[in-house]
């Protein structure tokens, strides 16, 4: 993305274009690469792919990501020479993401593809590579189900709580 020389804009700021057509786009500027002979700045962007969504204590966080998969090589071998320092097994996926405090090992991660819900947990991460930006390394694992189990009223039987209590009738 070209922009004048006096626009500065943050590692990690998503932007929203909207097509002619309606459709809503997110990117994210990645990094500014300096060239000092021209009068404009020009910035990486990665095209937002997933809006992942996890679990704090203050509820659930959302926000828009990049999603690299094993095939995706050359964003991965970008972010490597750009320092990012995650885990580099080609066989992982990675989400890059505008930075967040909330990331650890073991974050649980959502994301929705139009009916297809898909989970996460992150193995490492790094924030500290790209101002304003996380690297997140991934695996995919099963969906949890977060419904709170059902509470007994005096009209059910023991019979219809018996895996709840342990398998104890």
């Amino acid at each position: 993305m070209l922009t004048q020389k006096s626009v500065n804009i943050p590692y990690g700021t998503v932007i929203r274009l909207i097509a002619k057509n309606g459709e809503e786009h997110y990117w994210m500027i990645w990094w500014l690469e300096q060239i000092k002979t021209t009068g404009y700045h020009r910035y990486v962007v990665l095209k937002m792919n997933y809006e992942i969504e996890w679990y704090t204590d203050q509820g659930t966080q959302r926000q828009w990501s990049y999603f690299s998969t094993p095939g995706t090589k050359m964003v991965r071998d970008t972010a490597i020479s750009a320092g990012a320092l995650f885990n580099e097994n080609n066989s992982l996926m990675m989400f890059i993401t505008p930075y967040s405090k909330d990331f650890e090992r073991e974050t649980y991660i959502e994301t929705t593809n139009g009916e297809k819900k898909s989970s996460y947990r992150v193995l490492e991460f790094d924030n500290q590579a790209t101002p304003g930006i996380s690297y997140l390394t991934v695996e995919s694992i099963p969906l949890k189900d977060f419904t709170p189990p059902p509470t007994k009223t005096d009209k059910d039987d023991d019979a219809d709580f018996f895996w709840l209590q342990g398998g104890k009738a």
